[in-house]
């Protein structure tokens, strides 16, 4: 195809791309509409520059393109249920504001990759970090194993380049990682896609700008030629390629190599794009949540806490509107650059037209979590702070609770059970919201709280084994879960148990996630299941807190051995279980472990300490 063939193409597609752009933006936005907009602003970009327009209107395509990149992160990371209602907003110069409502979007690697670098020929940093924190990547990352075991990786490695060079030792390991999961590609995507950007990368490493700029030549070249076979070379990607080019631009800026470095290798990389440095107007995002009701400053602190808003610097005022005493809380964090959250104080809840804060099963979940995090007994000043603040902020949670149980009622309605926490507490357990029960939990906290003023550190440990015990009535209701999984539909049954990657974080300390995610995956790479029984006499159920574990007692002993050599790698308020299937009078029967409730739900981790051994062992 001749080059006036391609350019007519390409004005073509150009125009029906701005036709696109303009019907987007004159309609009542949707949720996907914010990752059409990254797509359609970024071919745009490229079919611009390709016919020669100047930097300018190029890099503005790329700004907005990274300001929708940023609005479909927020949205994917913020979707927290049907029920939440909250938006994110974008605002992009010279355009009106537009507000979508946040929901699930299928926001993957690939998006990742334009939207990052979009980011990065923008220099839209506030983009760029949100862009590169774990959380994210792993977010857009697919199951499927060919996906996950390279273009995770590879995303990470770019990821790494743009935020955290002199981190030498994660980008060397990551290349290894990314060059050996390679092998399942298809040789021209491998080729084209993920080789330049490795070679491109270790010449960074050995701070080589001459060879950096050969590949980056060659990339290009390879490129144009990868569309050209498939008779599609007025496509917006044969231009350039998008990871090439961004880590080219990152080398100028790094003093790696220099424009005229690529003018004189007469490169096709969009040297003229490369070079503009001056500042652009970008696009910003920021998250709303409608206003909901709270009966105390304290109630609109967890619901952000919920939601992964750090306490630090928040403040908030309190206004009048239209005779309703409203909280306002300004957010910002490197997650959510700018965010707006509402509450009504009330004096009674289900008085306004605006829905709870929060739900029974959240402020339960909020509960538990607190506990977890306390710290354990030490005569230190600051830890014993810190272990009262959060016993007392658990013990105002149970009670927020007991305050939604309507007068003369045994249990938490289940008509204001909204959150998912919620549903999925209800279905692993409904007795889980009984009065009683609840009762019980924050009698074991108070308890606890008062024996630490009384007794002081002393008294501490013996103070927090009621609160376990109390968490130990959890297991009570386990007994058809687990008839279940020996039973005809255990297969089902072992699915709902698998670990999610928030699951690891909430059941192992910090230090020990990483490799307990590598040594689960390694020891459990298939669906655990139990062996299905034709019959038993009985399930003998034992449960201990992780902190219980760490030293050798009356339930410690009950338990695997094992477990001893790992229990300070367990979140230490954490339930965990282990059981036998009795099969005849003399006890005898199959023993299975590893049961450890989680954010309201079962999660089956067999044999942990085997997460630790041999080659996961760091």
């Amino acid at each position: 195809m001749s080059q006036v063939d391609t350019d007519t193409l390409r004005r073509a597609l150009l125009q029906d791309t701005e036709v696109s752009l303009a019907k987007l933006r004159s309609r009542m936005p949707a949720p996907r509409d914010i990752l059409i907009l990254l797509e359609t602003e970024l071919d745009r970009a490229q079919l611009l520059f390709a016919l020669g327009e100047e930097s300018t209107p190029v890099r503005q395509a790329l700004a907005r393109a990274a300001g929708a990149g940023q609005a479909a992160v927020l949205s994917q990371l913020r979707n927290e249920g049907p029920g939440e209602g909250s938006s994110v907003v974008l605002i992009e110069p010279e355009m009106p504001s537009r507000s979508v409502h946040i929901a699930a979007l299928e926001f993957v690697l690939d998006h990742w990759i334009g939207a990052w670098s979009s980011a990065v020929m923008a220099r839209d940093i506030t983009s760029l970090r949100l862009l590169c924190s774990g959380e994210v990547i792993r977010a857009s990352t697919p199951p499927a194993a060919i996906m996950h075991s390279v273009w995770g990786p590879h995303c990470q490695l770019l990821a790494t380049t743009s935020v955290a060079p002199w981190q030498l030792e994660s980008l060397e390991r990551l290349l290894k990682e990314v060059l050996e999961n390679a092998e399942g590609l298809a040789p021209d995507v491998r080729g084209v896609r993920i080789e330049p950007v490795l070679d491109l990368v270790r010449a960074m490493l050995e701070r080589d700008g001459h060879a950096f700029a050969g590949i980056a030549a060659a990339a290009a070249a390879s490129n144009r030629l990868f569309w050209a076979n498939r008779d599609l070379p007025h496509h917006p990607r044969a231009v350039w390629p998008l990871e090439v080019t961004a880590l080219t631009l990152l080398a100028i800026d790094n003093e790696l190599l220099s424009v005229g470095d690529l003018k004189r290798l007469d490169t096709e990389l969009p040297v003229s794009l490369i070079q503009s440095v001056a500042p652009l107007a970008l696009s910003r995002t920021r998250v709303s949540w409608p206003l909901r009701e709270i009966l105390s400053s304290d109630e609109a602190n967890w619901f952000l806490d919920l939601r992964g808003v750090p306490r630090q610097g928040r403040e908030h005022q309190v206004l009048m509107h239209d005779d309703q005493l409203v909280a306002v809380y300004p957010v910002s964090s490197i997650m959510i650059p700018q965010g707006l959250a509402e509450f009504a104080l009330v004096n009674e809840l289900g008085k306004s037209d605006c829905q709870p804060a929060l739900d029974a099963g959240e402020l339960l979940l909020l509960a538990e979590r607190l506990v977890g995090q306390a710290p354990p007994s030490s005569p230190n000043r600051e830890a014993r702070v810190a272990y009262h603040e959060l016993i007392t902020e658990a013990l105002a949670a149970v009670d927020a609770v007991i305050a939604r149980i309507p007068s003369g009622a045994d249990r938490v309605p289940v008509s204001t059970l909204s959150s998912d926490t919620a549903r999925r507490m209800m279905a692993g357990d409904p007795g889980r919201f009984r009065k009683v029960r609840i009762q019980a939990y924050r009698d074991g906290i108070a308890t606890a709280l008062a024996q630490f003023d009384r007794d002081g550190r002393e008294q501490q440990s013996a103070a927090l084994e009621q609160v376990k015990a109390a968490a130990e009535m959890i297991s009570s209701s386990v007994t058809p879960l687990l008839e279940a999984l020996a039973g005809e539909s255990g297969t089902g049954t072992a699915r709902t148990l698998v670990p999610g990657p928030d699951d690891f974080t909430a059941a192992f300390t910090p230090e020990a996630v990483k490799q307990a995610r590598e040594g689960y995956l390694a020891y459990c790479p298939q669906l655990p299941e139990v062996d299905t029984l034709d019959y038993w006499l009985d399930i003998q159920v034992k449960a201990a807190a992780a902190g219980l574990l760490r030293s050798r007692n009356d339930l410690s002993v009950q338990f695997p051995e094992a477990y001893l050599k790992v229990a300070d790698r367990l979140v230490a308020q954490n339930v965990w279980l282990t059981w036998r299937y009795v099969t005849d009078e003399s006890g005898a029967g199959e023993s299975y472990d590893g049961l450890v409730w989680l954010n309201g739900r079962w999660v089956w981790f067999p044999k942990p300490w085997r997460y630790f051994s041999g080659k996961t062992l760091h």
